[in-house]
């Protein structure tokens, strides 16, 4: 139980700071679309935008690792094929999710002795459905 809920709360850490990064990264993108909807004739401010969304996308997806290789305690030496791997797997993720994948857990009935565990697993996947609505609801005005 222990093995599972240890990887369901670090995928729900993932999970959750993706979909804020993608948060800010659709933020910025609806402004470009607003400016570009205004018909000014100026491209450049529409390019820096997008650049700029892209730049939050990249500096969210590194906040991501570091914070878990602090969290997973991956040394920062001699273990570079793990962190290549997560780095690889975390953009993966954020671009599934980015694109309208999703990813959800069912957490059982089951408890541990005080319970918490599964409490705050079951509060970081509320958090990421209230996210994920939030992506559609932006999306959608988008489009």
């Amino acid at each position: 139980m222990a093995v599972v809920y240890g990887i369901a709360k670090t995928t729900s850490t993932i999970i959750l700071e993706a979909l804020k990064v993608i948060e800010r990264v659709l933020e910025i993108r609806k402004k470009a679309e607003e400016i570009k909807n205004l018909k000014l004739n100026n491209t450049k401010v529409d390019n820096e935008l997008k650049k700029e969304a892209e730049e939050a996308k990249g500096k969210g997806i590194k906040k991501i690792i570091e914070t878990l290789i602090k969290k997973l305690k991956i040394p920062s030496t001699g273990d570079g094929d793990k962190v290549v791997a997560l780095e690889k797997s975390i953009r993966n993720l954020v671009d599934f999710v980015e694109k309208g994948g999703e990813v959800d857990f069912v957490v059982q009935d089951e408890k541990d002795q005080d319970g918490t565990d599964l409490i705050n697993l079951r509060n970081d996947f509320e958090e990421i459905r209230k996210l994920e609505n939030k992506l559609r609801q932006i999306e959608h005005k988008n489009s």
